[in-house]
Protein backbone atom coordinates (compact mmCIF):
# COMPACT_ATOMS: atom_id res chain seq x y z
CA UNK A 1 0.00 0.00 0.00
CA UNK A 2 1.62 3.16 -1.08
CA UNK A 3 1.10 5.91 2.00
CA UNK A 4 1.73 9.44 1.57
CA UNK A 5 3.74 11.07 4.64
CA UNK A 6 4.50 15.34 4.92
CA UNK A 7 6.05 17.19 6.99
CA UNK A 8 4.71 19.84 9.29
CA UNK A 9 6.41 23.18 11.03
CA UNK A 10 7.97 20.87 13.67
CA UNK A 11 9.88 19.28 11.01
CA UNK A 12 8.38 15.57 12.37
CA UNK A 13 5.30 13.51 9.64
CA UNK A 14 2.37 15.30 10.40
CA UNK A 15 0.45 12.35 10.32
CA UNK A 16 1.49 8.33 10.96
CA UNK A 17 1.08 6.36 7.63
CA UNK A 18 -1.84 8.03 5.21
CA UNK A 19 -3.07 5.63 2.97
CA UNK A 20 -3.98 6.87 -0.62
CA UNK A 21 -7.23 5.55 -0.19
CA UNK A 22 -8.01 8.08 2.69
CA UNK A 23 -8.42 10.52 -0.03
CA UNK A 24 -10.20 8.67 -2.29
CA UNK A 25 -12.59 7.27 0.29
CA UNK A 26 -13.41 11.01 1.36
CA UNK A 27 -13.84 12.52 -1.86
CA UNK A 28 -16.93 11.02 -2.49
CA UNK A 29 -18.29 11.62 1.07
CA UNK A 30 -17.03 15.44 0.28
CA UNK A 31 -19.64 15.76 -2.47
CA UNK A 32 -22.53 13.51 -0.71
CA UNK A 33 -21.88 16.20 2.01
CA UNK A 34 -22.33 19.04 0.28
CA UNK A 35 -25.42 17.53 -1.75
CA UNK A 36 -27.20 16.97 1.39
CA UNK A 37 -26.07 20.83 1.89
CA UNK A 38 -27.39 22.22 -0.85
CA UNK A 39 -30.38 20.01 -0.58
CA UNK A 40 -31.29 21.33 3.07
CA UNK A 41 -31.01 24.68 1.72
CA UNK A 42 -33.66 23.84 -1.73
CA UNK A 43 -35.98 21.92 0.68
CA UNK A 44 -36.23 24.63 2.90
CA UNK A 45 -37.58 27.04 0.78
CA UNK A 46 -40.15 24.67 -0.66
CA UNK A 47 -41.38 23.61 2.39
CA UNK A 48 -45.33 25.28 2.67
CA UNK A 49 -45.52 27.89 5.47
CA UNK A 50 -46.95 31.23 5.66
CA UNK A 51 -44.43 34.05 4.64
CA UNK A 52 -43.02 35.92 7.64
CA UNK A 53 -42.35 39.66 7.93
CA UNK A 54 -39.12 39.86 6.32
CA UNK A 55 -39.65 39.61 2.67
CA UNK A 56 -36.82 38.19 -0.03
CA UNK A 57 -34.62 40.37 -2.05
CA UNK A 58 -34.53 39.71 -5.58
CA UNK A 59 -37.43 36.93 -5.02
CA UNK A 60 -34.34 34.70 -4.18
CA UNK A 61 -36.08 33.26 -0.73
CA UNK A 62 -32.34 32.68 1.07
CA UNK A 63 -31.60 36.66 0.66
CA UNK A 64 -32.95 38.20 3.05
CA UNK A 65 -32.39 39.94 6.97
CA UNK A 66 -28.71 40.84 7.15
CA UNK A 67 -27.96 40.93 2.96
CA UNK A 68 -30.61 43.60 2.77
CA UNK A 69 -27.91 45.99 4.73
CA UNK A 70 -24.94 44.48 2.77
CA UNK A 71 -26.54 45.41 -0.17
CA UNK A 72 -27.22 48.69 1.08
CA UNK A 73 -23.91 49.55 1.99
CA UNK A 74 -23.03 47.75 -1.52
CA UNK A 75 -25.03 50.91 -3.32
CA UNK A 76 -24.85 53.32 -1.00
CA UNK A 77 -21.43 52.87 1.58
CA UNK A 78 -21.68 53.99 4.92
CA UNK A 79 -22.04 57.53 4.74
CA UNK A 80 -25.72 56.60 3.08
CA UNK A 81 -26.84 53.84 5.24
CA UNK A 82 -28.28 53.57 8.63
CA UNK A 83 -25.97 54.04 11.76
CA UNK A 84 -26.84 50.66 12.53
CA UNK A 85 -24.86 49.40 9.01
CA UNK A 86 -21.63 50.50 10.87
CA UNK A 87 -21.20 47.27 12.69
CA UNK A 88 -20.93 45.35 9.70
CA UNK A 89 -17.26 44.88 7.67
CA UNK A 90 -16.38 45.69 4.48
CA UNK A 91 -16.11 42.28 3.18
CA UNK A 92 -19.57 41.16 1.88
CA UNK A 93 -20.50 44.33 0.63
CA UNK A 94 -17.21 44.09 -1.84
CA UNK A 95 -18.35 40.35 -2.54
CA UNK A 96 -21.81 41.28 -3.65
CA UNK A 97 -20.59 44.20 -5.45
CA UNK A 98 -17.80 42.00 -7.37
CA UNK A 99 -20.48 39.29 -8.22
CA UNK A 100 -22.91 42.35 -9.48
CA UNK A 101 -25.63 39.92 -9.81
CA UNK A 102 -27.51 37.63 -7.62
CA UNK A 103 -28.02 34.85 -8.71
CA UNK A 104 -23.61 34.81 -9.11
CA UNK A 105 -23.75 35.80 -6.24
CA UNK A 106 -25.03 33.25 -4.67
CA UNK A 107 -24.09 30.55 -6.87
CA UNK A 108 -20.76 31.11 -5.91
CA UNK A 109 -21.39 30.72 -2.27
CA UNK A 110 -22.41 27.53 -3.21
CA UNK A 111 -19.28 26.81 -4.28
CA UNK A 112 -17.58 28.43 -1.38
CA UNK A 113 -19.35 25.80 0.93
CA UNK A 114 -17.96 22.69 -1.48
CA UNK A 115 -14.31 24.48 -0.80
CA UNK A 116 -14.46 24.67 2.59
CA UNK A 117 -15.48 20.66 3.20
CA UNK A 118 -12.79 19.94 1.19
CA UNK A 119 -10.54 22.67 3.69
CA UNK A 120 -12.16 20.77 6.83
CA UNK A 121 -11.33 17.35 5.25
CA UNK A 122 -7.68 19.02 5.20
CA UNK A 123 -7.33 20.26 8.34
CA UNK A 124 -8.83 16.77 10.11
CA UNK A 125 -5.73 15.66 7.89
CA UNK A 126 -3.36 17.54 9.57
CA UNK A 127 -5.22 17.16 13.13
CA UNK A 128 -4.40 13.39 12.70
CA UNK A 129 -7.32 12.30 12.09
CA UNK A 130 -8.48 8.87 10.44
CA UNK A 131 -11.21 8.90 7.66
CA UNK A 132 -13.96 8.06 9.50
CA UNK A 133 -13.37 11.19 11.65
CA UNK A 134 -12.14 13.37 9.25
CA UNK A 135 -15.82 12.46 7.79
CA UNK A 136 -17.59 13.19 10.90
CA UNK A 137 -15.89 16.26 11.07
CA UNK A 138 -17.19 17.44 7.81
CA UNK A 139 -20.92 16.36 8.55
CA UNK A 140 -20.57 18.41 11.08
CA UNK A 141 -19.58 21.36 9.43
CA UNK A 142 -21.93 20.72 6.22
CA UNK A 143 -25.25 20.46 8.83
CA UNK A 144 -24.75 22.17 11.33
CA UNK A 145 -27.75 24.11 12.89
CA UNK A 146 -26.53 27.32 11.27
CA UNK A 147 -26.06 26.28 7.78
CA UNK A 148 -28.38 28.01 6.02
CA UNK A 149 -26.28 31.39 6.71
CA UNK A 150 -23.53 29.36 4.69
CA UNK A 151 -25.29 29.11 1.70
CA UNK A 152 -26.48 32.77 1.77
CA UNK A 153 -24.47 36.14 1.50
CA UNK A 154 -23.66 35.62 4.98
CA UNK A 155 -19.81 36.25 5.99
CA UNK A 156 -19.21 32.95 8.30
CA UNK A 157 -18.30 31.19 4.69
CA UNK A 158 -15.47 32.86 4.48
CA UNK A 159 -14.44 33.30 7.64
CA UNK A 160 -14.59 29.94 8.13
CA UNK A 161 -12.58 29.62 4.70
CA UNK A 162 -10.33 32.09 5.54
CA UNK A 163 -9.43 29.85 8.78
CA UNK A 164 -9.06 26.70 7.78
CA UNK A 165 -6.70 28.52 4.85
CA UNK A 166 -4.41 30.73 7.50
CA UNK A 167 -4.32 27.30 9.71
CA UNK A 168 -3.06 24.64 6.90
CA UNK A 169 -1.04 27.55 5.75
CA UNK A 170 1.29 27.79 8.83
CA UNK A 171 1.48 23.77 9.10
CA UNK A 172 2.68 24.12 5.64
CA UNK A 173 5.64 26.76 6.94
CA UNK A 174 3.64 29.49 4.61
CA UNK A 175 3.15 32.37 7.06
CA UNK A 176 2.50 35.25 3.96
CA UNK A 177 -0.02 33.13 2.82
CA UNK A 178 -1.42 32.45 6.24
CA UNK A 179 -1.39 36.97 6.27
CA UNK A 180 -3.27 36.48 2.98
CA UNK A 181 -6.36 34.27 4.89
CA UNK A 182 -6.12 36.18 7.90
CA UNK A 183 -7.14 39.28 5.41
CA UNK A 184 -10.13 37.82 4.10
CA UNK A 185 -11.46 36.35 7.58
CA UNK A 186 -10.65 39.69 8.92
CA UNK A 187 -12.41 41.83 6.65
CA UNK A 188 -15.28 39.82 6.69
CA UNK A 189 -16.30 39.74 10.17
CA UNK A 190 -15.08 40.56 13.54
CA UNK A 191 -14.59 36.85 14.48
CA UNK A 192 -12.31 37.03 11.52
CA UNK A 193 -10.13 40.00 13.45
CA UNK A 194 -10.30 37.83 16.37
CA UNK A 195 -8.48 34.94 14.75
CA UNK A 196 -5.40 37.45 15.39
CA UNK A 197 -5.03 35.94 18.75
CA UNK A 198 -3.62 32.73 16.77
CA UNK A 199 -0.83 34.41 15.13
CA UNK A 200 0.01 35.88 18.80
CA UNK A 201 -0.09 32.77 20.70
CA UNK A 202 2.46 30.77 17.88
CA UNK A 203 4.77 33.94 18.60
CA UNK A 204 4.58 33.80 21.92
CA UNK A 205 5.19 30.15 22.40
CA UNK A 206 7.92 30.18 19.60
CA UNK A 207 9.62 32.73 21.28
CA UNK A 208 9.25 30.91 25.06
CA UNK A 209 11.35 28.56 22.89
CA UNK A 210 13.58 30.99 21.79
CA UNK A 211 12.65 29.23 17.88
CA UNK A 212 13.25 32.94 16.16
CA UNK A 213 12.40 31.57 13.01
CA UNK A 214 9.18 30.50 13.79
CA UNK A 215 8.53 33.72 15.87
CA UNK A 216 9.64 35.28 12.54
CA UNK A 217 6.68 33.42 10.71
CA UNK A 218 4.23 34.16 13.73
CA UNK A 219 4.74 37.62 13.07
CA UNK A 220 4.52 37.84 9.77
CA UNK A 221 1.09 35.98 9.81
CA UNK A 222 -0.03 38.40 12.15
CA UNK A 223 0.54 41.18 9.46
CA UNK A 224 -2.59 39.60 8.07
CA UNK A 225 -4.90 40.54 10.94
CA UNK A 226 -3.65 44.29 11.12
CA UNK A 227 -3.67 44.40 7.58
CA UNK A 228 -7.78 43.51 7.83
CA UNK A 229 -7.84 45.83 10.51
CA UNK A 230 -6.69 48.47 8.89
CA UNK A 231 -8.78 48.16 5.83
CA UNK A 232 -11.70 48.20 8.16
CA UNK A 233 -11.00 51.32 9.91
CA UNK A 234 -9.73 52.73 6.78
CA UNK A 235 -12.45 52.44 4.94
CA UNK A 236 -15.48 54.09 7.58
CA UNK A 237 -12.51 56.75 7.91
CA UNK A 238 -13.09 57.35 4.21
CA UNK A 239 -16.79 57.00 4.28
CA UNK A 240 -17.57 58.72 7.89
CA UNK A 241 -14.11 59.57 9.34
CA UNK A 242 -14.98 57.40 12.05
CA UNK A 243 -12.30 54.25 11.80
CA UNK A 244 -13.53 52.16 14.72
CA UNK A 245 -17.32 52.79 14.43
CA UNK A 246 -17.82 49.27 14.32
CA UNK A 247 -17.13 49.22 17.74
CA UNK A 248 -19.95 51.74 19.32
CA UNK A 249 -22.72 50.92 16.43
CA UNK A 250 -22.97 46.66 18.05
CA UNK A 251 -24.70 48.51 20.12
CA UNK A 252 -27.43 49.32 17.88
CA UNK A 253 -28.36 46.00 17.86
CA UNK A 254 -29.15 45.77 21.31
CA UNK A 255 -26.18 44.26 22.14
CA UNK A 256 -23.90 43.54 25.88
CA UNK A 257 -21.24 41.80 26.61
CA UNK A 258 -21.92 38.98 29.51
CA UNK A 259 -19.55 36.52 30.80
CA UNK A 260 -19.42 33.24 29.35
CA UNK A 261 -22.16 31.08 30.79
CA UNK A 262 -24.72 33.43 31.65
CA UNK A 263 -26.73 33.70 28.80
CA UNK A 264 -26.97 29.80 28.78
CA UNK A 265 -28.50 30.08 32.86
CA UNK A 266 -30.97 32.75 31.09
CA UNK A 267 -32.01 30.40 28.78
CA UNK A 268 -32.51 27.59 30.83
CA UNK A 269 -34.05 29.33 33.55
CA UNK A 270 -36.26 31.69 31.21
CA UNK A 271 -37.78 31.26 28.07
CA UNK A 272 -36.14 28.98 25.64
CA UNK A 273 -35.59 29.97 22.09
CA UNK A 274 -35.12 27.98 19.20
CA UNK A 275 -31.62 29.66 18.73
CA UNK A 276 -31.16 28.54 22.13
CA UNK A 277 -32.16 24.87 21.33
CA UNK A 278 -29.73 24.70 18.48
CA UNK A 279 -27.14 26.11 20.30
CA UNK A 280 -27.65 24.01 23.62
CA UNK A 281 -27.26 20.44 20.83
CA UNK A 282 -23.67 22.07 19.89
CA UNK A 283 -22.29 22.91 22.81
CA UNK A 284 -21.53 18.83 24.15
CA UNK A 285 -19.20 19.23 20.52
CA UNK A 286 -17.81 22.26 21.88
CA UNK A 287 -17.02 21.63 25.30
CA UNK A 288 -15.47 17.91 23.73
CA UNK A 289 -13.80 20.04 21.25
CA UNK A 290 -12.46 22.47 23.48
CA UNK A 291 -10.99 20.22 25.76
CA UNK A 292 -9.44 18.10 22.78
CA UNK A 293 -7.22 21.62 21.53
CA UNK A 294 -6.35 22.57 25.23
CA UNK A 295 -4.70 19.09 25.72
CA UNK A 296 -3.16 19.02 22.36
CA UNK A 297 -1.48 22.58 22.52
CA UNK A 298 1.65 21.15 23.95
CA UNK A 299 2.58 19.78 20.97
CA UNK A 300 3.76 22.62 18.60
CA UNK A 301 3.44 25.84 18.25
CA UNK A 302 0.79 25.49 15.52
CA UNK A 303 -1.65 23.12 18.20
CA UNK A 304 -0.86 26.38 21.07
CA UNK A 305 -2.36 28.49 18.01
CA UNK A 306 -5.26 26.05 16.72
CA UNK A 307 -6.04 26.05 20.60
CA UNK A 308 -6.28 30.22 21.25
CA UNK A 309 -8.17 30.34 17.76
CA UNK A 310 -10.66 27.73 19.24
CA UNK A 311 -11.09 28.79 22.35
CA UNK A 312 -11.79 32.88 21.30
CA UNK A 313 -14.38 31.51 18.71
CA UNK A 314 -16.23 29.76 21.76
CA UNK A 315 -15.94 32.74 24.70
CA UNK A 316 -16.87 35.60 22.47
CA UNK A 317 -19.93 33.75 21.18
CA UNK A 318 -21.22 32.92 24.45
CA UNK A 319 -20.21 36.43 25.90
CA UNK A 320 -22.13 38.00 23.41
CA UNK A 321 -25.41 39.10 23.71
CA UNK A 322 -27.55 40.52 21.10
CA UNK A 323 -31.39 41.21 19.98
CA UNK A 324 -33.01 40.89 23.69
CA UNK A 325 -32.77 36.98 23.21
CA UNK A 326 -29.96 34.58 25.15
CA UNK A 327 -28.17 32.84 22.46
CA UNK A 328 -29.44 34.72 19.68
CA UNK A 329 -26.91 34.16 17.48
CA UNK A 330 -24.72 32.07 19.23
CA UNK A 331 -25.05 28.63 17.34
CA UNK A 332 -24.34 30.92 13.66
CA UNK A 333 -20.71 32.68 15.34
CA UNK A 334 -19.87 29.21 17.20
CA UNK A 335 -20.21 27.15 13.70
CA UNK A 336 -17.13 28.62 12.36
CA UNK A 337 -14.80 27.19 15.01
CA UNK A 338 -13.62 24.85 12.65
CA UNK A 339 -10.56 23.87 15.44
CA UNK A 340 -12.97 22.16 18.10
CA UNK A 341 -15.60 20.77 15.60
CA UNK A 342 -12.34 19.19 14.33
CA UNK A 343 -10.68 17.93 17.34
CA UNK A 344 -14.18 16.65 18.82
CA UNK A 345 -14.76 14.45 15.71
CA UNK A 346 -11.39 13.00 17.20
CA UNK A 347 -12.99 12.25 20.09
CA UNK A 348 -16.79 11.54 19.39
CA UNK A 349 -17.69 7.56 19.47
CA UNK A 350 -19.24 6.52 16.20
CA UNK A 351 -22.57 6.47 17.75
CA UNK A 352 -22.78 9.43 19.57
CA UNK A 353 -21.02 11.30 16.35
CA UNK A 354 -24.13 9.87 14.30
CA UNK A 355 -26.19 11.22 17.06
CA UNK A 356 -24.86 14.26 16.88
CA UNK A 357 -24.76 14.71 12.96
CA UNK A 358 -28.70 13.94 13.27
CA UNK A 359 -29.24 16.26 15.80
CA UNK A 360 -27.40 18.96 14.00
CA UNK A 361 -29.47 18.27 10.67
CA UNK A 362 -33.12 18.47 12.42
CA UNK A 363 -32.06 21.98 13.61
CA UNK A 364 -30.63 22.86 9.98
CA UNK A 365 -33.83 21.77 8.79
CA UNK A 366 -35.78 24.00 11.38
CA UNK A 367 -33.39 26.89 10.08
CA UNK A 368 -34.00 26.49 6.61
CA UNK A 369 -37.23 26.95 6.58
CA UNK A 370 -37.57 29.53 8.88
CA UNK A 371 -35.29 31.37 7.58
CA UNK A 372 -36.54 30.86 3.44
CA UNK A 373 -40.00 32.14 4.67
CA UNK A 374 -38.44 35.21 6.34
CA UNK A 375 -39.02 34.06 10.31
CA UNK A 376 -36.36 34.62 12.47
CA UNK A 377 -36.24 31.30 14.47
CA UNK A 378 -36.25 33.11 18.34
Amino acid sequence: MVAVRRRGTDGVPRDPAVPVQWRKALGGTTLGLWVAHELLLGVGAWVPLAPGPVTALYGLPWFRWDVGLYEQLTHLGYAGSPPSSMAFFPGMPVYLWLTHWPWAALLLMQLAVLALLFQVRALAQAWGLPPRAAALAQALVALTPATVYYSTAYPETWVAIGLAGMLLAMRANHPWRAAGWAVLAGTMDPLGLAMGTGAGAWTVAAFLRRDWPRVRSGLVWGTGSLLALALVGGTLWVSIGRPLAFIGEQQAWHTRWLFPGVQIVQALTGRLSLTGGAFLTMLPVAVLGTAGVVVAARRSEWHVATAAIGVILLLIPLSFYSNRLPLAMTALFVSVDLPITVAAAGLLPRRLGVAAVAAFAAWAMVDAVLFAHGWFWG
